[in-house]
Formats: structure tokens, sequence, C-alpha cells
């Protein structure tokens, strides 16, 4: 789901970073822990847990997945959302997705590597 503010360019940050924004106008990239209202716990980049205090029910979302919200940063370091986007997938299957990729790639290579093909574009053709 996306709620859509005007916000020119903001820096993206993580927890620890928060703390040089007070009062200022950020992005926040994270995995929403957990919803309860127009509350959420998202968990940033550096493994810190943000407190976030949603401008709209936040009943689109759910524990897991991820999220890029542009918030202000209160003194307390929690933040107050201006605009999200909320992305499909999770962290964990994106993690899947790329492993599995991975392995396909590696046992092509290895195919490739034991008689096929020689070097990068260089074709091996056994004469019968």
């Amino acid at each position: 789901m996306q709620h859509d503010v005007d916000t020119g360019p903001t820096p993206r940050v993580n927890k620890k970073l928060l703390s040089l924004h007070k009062g200022q106008t950020v992005r926040l990239v994270g995995e929403v822990k957990d919803i309860q209202g127009a509350r959420m716990v998202v968990i940033a980049s550096d493994k810190g847990e943000v407190n976030v205090h949603a401008n709209h029910s936040s009943s689109d979302l759910q524990a897991g997945q991820i999220v890029e919200i542009v918030v202000t940063v209160n003194n307390d370091l929690s933040v107050t959302e201006q605009s999200s986007t909320s992305f499909p997938y999770n962290f964990s299957t994106y993690n899947i997705i790329f492993l599995q990729l991975f392995k396909i790639v590696l046992s092509t290579y290895v195919f490739f590597r034991q008689g096929e093909l020689r070097s990068a574009g260089e074709f091996y053709c056994p004469v019968p």
C-alpha cells in the first residue's frame, strides 16, 4: 500500500542515525516487527527497533513485510509517518529467491566447466 506526500529529497537513515535528524524529515526502510493500530515497530537496516506513529491505520501491513517510510524524527527518537510504501515480500523471501538463483548459476557454471564451455565466448564442440 502506498500513502504519498510530496516530501522532496530526504536522507535515508537507520536507527543509529535518527539522533542526528531530530525534527527533520527522513526516509526509513525496514521490516515491520509489530503493529497495533496506528503504531508499529520497524526493524531498521542496523537491526535497531524504531517506534513509528502512523498517520493511518496500518491494517494493510503485516509483520515481516518490508516498508519504506518518510517520517519526521521526534525528540524521543520515535518517528511520525508522513508517507509510506510497502513491498509485497519480506527479507526472508528475497534471501530464498537469491539463494535459489545462485544455486542455478553455480550449477550451470560447474556444468560448463566440465567440458562444454572452455572459456567465456569459446564453445567446445567435440568432433565425432
